[in-house]
């Protein structure tokens, strides 16, 4: 179908798609501002027209769904982590000659995350005072956040106030 569509016609349903604004996506695609509404009106009702912003609209949906998916797949991964499966703690010891020649060995300590682990939870990694700081995103928000998405806490303000003292009077 896009044989039968000019280029600007093109540019018009990519626009349109945008905001679903018909005037601004004509101006946007390159036609006058004077006649940017007629010419949005003639357009939207051609049936070529319909159908590829029918198209760009389902891949943008698509598009969409692809995202809140993988959104939904990082935060059941910080929802499910356990750290302590996700890296280990090893030590090396390490050899070295002081000034008279004479060996000494120490040992250090390492983080090493494990192969075939995710590395999306981790939200940082640095040498500290102390060794290596290794930071995880926010659990509680992740587990906030998909519980939003669940609908398993209510918008509804109210719900969480105490219901209010009622007193009677019995005069």
């Amino acid at each position: 179908m896009d044989r039968k569509l000019n280029p600007k016609q093109l540019m018009f349903c990519s626009e349109y798609v945008i905001d679903f604004n018909g005037t601004q996506a004509a101006i946007r695609a390159g036609y006058s501002k004077k006649t940017a509404r007629q010419i949005a009106d003639q357009l939207l009702t051609k049936l070529d027209i319909q159908a590829k912003i029918q198209s760009l609209t389902q891949k943008v949906i698509d598009n969409n769904e692809d995202k809140k998916q993988t959104i939904l797949d990082n935060l059941n991964l910080m929802v499910n982590l356990n750290a302590l499966e996700f890296i280990e703690i090893k030590t090396k010891t390490v050899t070295k000659q002081n000034k008279k020649g004479e060996p000494f060995s120490y040992e250090i300590d390492y983080l090493e995350i494990k192969p075939g682990c995710d590395g999306r939870a981790i939200q940082s990694i640095k040498m500290g005072m102390f060794g290596i700081e290794l930071k995880f995103h926010d659990k509680n928000r992740a587990i906030e956040l998909l519980g939003k998405h669940l609908g398993m806490f209510s918008s509804d303000e109210e719900e969480n106030e105490p219901p209010a003292k009622v007193t009677i009077d019995e005069t």
